[in-house]
């Protein structure tokens, strides 16, 4: 079952559709749809990046004071206690950028797997009634599955079934006709799940290219942040490509459409990584905070000798 926890799936609909309407395509509206969230959430990862600056920085600061004065534990605590006073540090800032993303993830799953209410907003008596028929004409474990897919099985039976569907109205029939048609991407159909038709288009193409992609925005942001890649074995090595192979199955499992929002996601998160590590990086923060603070102490220190002389 698919999980969307704020209930965001309509909302998302709404704006799919909107660009739908402006593009003709929802292909090319789920690419915009994913610029817009990277470019709302663009500040949310720069205060992200402030925060882990600040958090190296105290973490060093605090590594320094417990060298120093590891024989006077009273002085020792006075320190940190000051040293954390001074910083201010919000070990919590960075949580949006991390959590955002993965709620946005599945709320597509579910905007997609729903067209028929998330993006078309159809009422539900009539979505039911075009779902039973589906199931009708299903048995075993198909009928089992449909509970997920039957709006998109109405979709793709709609063109050759129309007088089947007769609960929808005029307007309704031609948007369901619209998504049927628009919902794809360099010839692939984004509704249909590369699992049950892999050699279909390019949707064979969807778990790969999510794999690939997230393995090159994982090795490049090691490289940039300048973080060593260990040698890892065992549970550590799996554990570090179970991510990787999660993103990989869900973009297999799922309606294309839900593949290829994760790809251009990544895409979008490896070209930002350059720029966020060019301007904002973690070290460049540090190095900027560290000068700002050498010309304040000695803009302070003239401040004295003015005064003394």
């Amino acid at each position: 079952m698919i999980w969307d926890p704020l209930n965001l799936g309509p909302f998302l609909g709404h704006i799919i559709l909107w660009f739908f309407n402006l593009t003709g395509s929802y292909g090319v509206a789920i690419i915009l749809l994913t610029f817009l969230i990277k470019i709302l959430m663009f500040p949310f990862v720069i205060k992200n990046q402030k925060s882990m600056a600040g958090s190296m920085r105290y973490s060093e600061k605090q590594k320094e004071i417990r060298n120093r004065y590891k024989n006077d534990r009273k002085k020792l605590n006075e320190e940190l206690l000051n040293l954390s006073q001074k910083e201010q540090v919000n070990m919590f800032g960075g949580c949006l950028p991390t959590i955002f993303p993965l709620i946005v993830f599945l709320a597509m799953s579910s905007t997609v797997t729903f067209p028929l209410s998330n993006i078309l907003h159809i009422d539900k008596q009539k979505i039911e009634e075009s779902s039973k028929i589906v199931s009708s004409q299903e048995n075993g474990n198909e009928k089992r599955e449909s509970q997920y897919y039957n709006q998109i099985k109405v979709i793709k039976l709609f063109s050759k079934n129309k007088d089947k569907f007769s609960m929808f109205d005029e307007e309704e029939s031609q948007r369901i006709q619209d998504i049927s048609r628009s919902f794809s991407i360099l010839g692939t159909d984004l509704l249909a799940t590369p699992k049950d038709n892999l050699f279909e288009g390019l949707l064979w193409a969807v778990p790969l290219l999510s794999f690939l992609i997230s393995a090159a925005d994982y090795y490049f942001s090691q490289k940039l942040r300048q973080v060593p890649m260990r040698d890892n074995q065992g549970f550590s090595k799996f554990a570090l490509y179970l991510p990787l192979l999660l993103g990989a199955w869900f973009a297999y499992s799922y309606p294309a459409a839900v593949g290829f929002y994760y790809i251009v996601v990544k895409i979008i998160d490896l070209l930002q990584r350059f720029v966020i590590e060019k301007f904002y990086g973690i070290y460049l923060i540090n190095a900027k905070k560290e000068v700002a603070r050498i010309l304040r102490r000695i803009s302070e220190e003239k401040k004295t000798k003015r005064i003394v002389s």
